[in-house]
């Protein structure tokens, strides 16, 4: 009976992936643990999903921006405010001018005054980790490099900013301990899906590299530059084998990704082509000779098949034993008041279950958190197996 009353509650999403009625069915009938990275969106659900994770803007925040006696100045997720309305920012709302006076995160709320027509520019930082095992959709691979769309993770940081008054040079603003504007950087980090490539010289896995290419590819594709981002990647593995390898990638800029980049991996010697126009137009001869040695590499590339299969973790197999972040290694830290990178020191097992001991910048005080709220970095953090009952280490096999 119970199974025949699961079977029709699904019905209705037949249509869908299995990966989504696999999940739906193990909320109605449990038999497997919940992945650590969603998790920590589940909890947030309690409250009401809808309120937590409003359609408009997927799985991201909102934020309301107001100005003095609570006049409304719009709203705009997390990804809008690291460009336009960070802590110090102009933002310009109908033509006007307001300052960004008060930023929380936790209460997604951001506070503005009037001001100058001045300009102000976020000093920001974006670093992506690719997962190169068992998460690549698309995979093109030549005996010097490769160019491969994978699931990445993405930590996009606001480290201060620049500001313009009128013909005087631009004046630097970095947060931290003593900043009139905010005492420590903006971390956005979510899971998305981007392509990544890499070739024997660093100059064509640049960010400048990057910049053209992403411009080159939304000229192509006609996507819009606001819905895709670029920046680095590092990872202990490689497509080209076990040796550890740094390069470029341009990515999803949605929660969740939409797979807006997927026809770059397909296409790439065709957006390097573009490139090369646009670089050619403008005159920037350098760029023209590195884009053309970059098209000679692209035309080496061969496809790879690849097949995603998704990872079961089934309830009751040897439940003393957790996979964990190991000690000394890093991880990103989520929770409702924003997102910092860790290192890991430790582990204590409680009533309440599993937590990390992560260090502290404050010698004098031990800070504890829950391993549910600690995401590895996809080919950077290393994992082992922890005993609950005993405590023992081992390497995963």
């Amino acid at each position: 009976m119970a199974a025949s009353t699961t079977t029709d509650k699904l019905l209705p999403f037949a249509s869908l992936p299995t990966t989504f009625t696999n999940m739906l069915d193990n909320e109605i009938t449990p038999r497997e643990i919940v992945p650590s990275d969603l998790y920590v969106l589940k909890q947030r659900a309690q409250d009401g999903p809808h309120l937590e994770f409003p359609l408009r803007s997927g799985v991201e925040k909102d934020f309301d921006i107001k100005a003095p006696f609570d006049k409304p100045l719009g709203n705009i997720t997390f990804s809008q405010a690291l460009r336009e309305a960070y802590p110090g920012a102009i933002y310009y709302y109908m033509a006007r001018p307001y300052r960004i006076a008060h930023f929380s995160y936790k209460d997604a709320q951001i506070h503005a005054k009037p001001e100058r027509r001045w300009i102000t520019k976020p000093i920001s930082q974006a670093m992506a980790f690719p997962q190169f095992q068992g998460g690549i959709h698309c995979l093109l691979k030549s005996s010097k490099g490769f160019v491969a769309e994978a699931n990445i993770q993405v930590s996009e940081r606001v480290l201060g900013f620049t500001e313009q008054r009128g013909s005087a040079k631009a004046e630097r603003h970095l947060y931290g301990i003593g900043s009139p504007y905010y005492q420590h950087e903006l971390t956005r980090f979510f899971e998305t899906t981007g392509v990544c490539w890499y070739f024997p010289e660093s100059s064509l896995r640049s960010e400048e590299m990057a910049t053209i290419l992403l411009e080159a590819f939304c000229n192509v594709s006609a996507i819009q530059t606001r819905d895709v981002g670029m920046g680095l990647f590092y990872s202990k593995l490689s497509p080209l084998g076990d040796e550890q390898c740094q390069g470029a990638c341009i990515f999803d800029a949605a929660t969740g990704s939409l797979r807006l980049t997927q026809k770059l991996a397909e296409t790439f010697d065709g957006v390097v082509l573009e490139a090369v126009r646009i670089a050619t137009d403008r005159g920037q001869t350098d760029d023209v000779t590195k884009l053309q040695q970059l098209s000679g590499y692209s035309k080496e590339l061969r496809l790879i098949p690849q097949s995603i299969e998704p990872q079961i973790k089934p309830l009751g197999v040897a439940p003393e034993w957790v996979e964990v972040v190991a000690e000394g290694e890093r991880a990103m830290y989520s929770t409702v008041a924003g997102n910092e990178e860790v290192v890991i020191k430790g582990y204590r097992y409680n009533p309440d279950g599993l937590t990390y001991e992560i260090v502290s910048n404050d010698p004098k005080l031990r800070r504890f958190v829950s391993t549910s709220a600690v995401h590895p970095l996809h080919g950077l953090t290393k994992l082992v197996k922890y005993n609950v009952y005993t405590g023992d280490l081992e390497p995963l096999t």
